[in-house]
């Protein structure tokens, strides 16, 4: 008989059957509190997690909804965007229309007129300045931003002529008779400070007709870009 089984055989007979019964039911208590305990946490953990599941299915839902929402403002908002563009883009090609018709009036009178190198034809240079100036001051939302760069470029040039005629026409201002005569006075007067704003920004003009065109090039090929599709 081996040691172990001897020792085994003494603990039984020096605590009895009673013992035994003891043993045995505490170990079956214990092993059912035990599984109670499991099924419990098990319960508590299932409660937890079903909890947590409602909880992101209402996040998720509520994500969805502001999705849906932001998607049907952007949908919204490209509506409004694709109408304002397309109408910003009409406004666009008119200014354009109108600057290109105006840097061909130019590029005629400089390359074709036999007057252009004369001393008289700074004032009809001066008339395109002019109206180049009011036509790129009234729609300067529409031209691009190198035209306007170059734009702002030789007003800074021009301003000090400008501000010259203004003072020469004041200068003279109501020393007639009459409307006519006065207006040919001021005219007279301002007419120096018109020939120095020619000779003087005469390469900063050119410079916005040339930029006119580029961007005339530019607005053709967007106009022509379907066709190409």
């Amino acid at each position: 008989m081996q040691m172990t089984q001897l020792v085994v055989d003494n603990i039984i007979s020096v605590l009895g059957g009673t013992s035994l019964v003891v043993v045995g039911l505490s170990s079956w208590l214990g092993t059912l509190w035990s599984k109670r305990i499991l099924n419990h946490e098990k319960l508590k953990m299932d409660k937890e997690l079903q909890q947590i599941k409602d909880d992101n299915q209402a996040k998720l839902k509520s994500m969805e909804q502001d999705l849906l929402v932001e998607l049907q403002k952007r949908d919204h908002y490209h509506q409004i965007s694709k109408s304002t563009y397309e109408m910003n883009f009409d406004r666009k090609v008119k200014v354009y229309t109108d600057l290109l018709s105006l840097n061909q009036d130019f590029s005629r009178f400089k390359n074709e007129s036999p007057m252009a190198d004369e001393p008289e034809s700074t004032e009809v240079y001066y008339k395109y300045f002019d109206r180049c100036k009011t036509l790129l001051e009234s729609e300067k939302l529409y031209i691009s931003s190198h035209l306007a760069k170059l734009y702002d470029n030789w007003y800074s040039t021009a301003l000090p002529y400008l501000k010259k005629a203004r003072v020469d026409g004041n200068a003279v201002h109501g020393l007639a008779y009459t409307n006519e005569e006065n207006q040919d006075n001021i005219h007279e007067a301002q007419e120096p400070a018109r020939y120095e704003l020619v000779c003087e920004t005469f390469k900063e003009m050119q410079a916005i007709f040339d930029q006119i065109e580029i961007d005339v090039a530019s607005i053709r090929r967007i106009i022509e870009l379907p066709m190409k599709e």
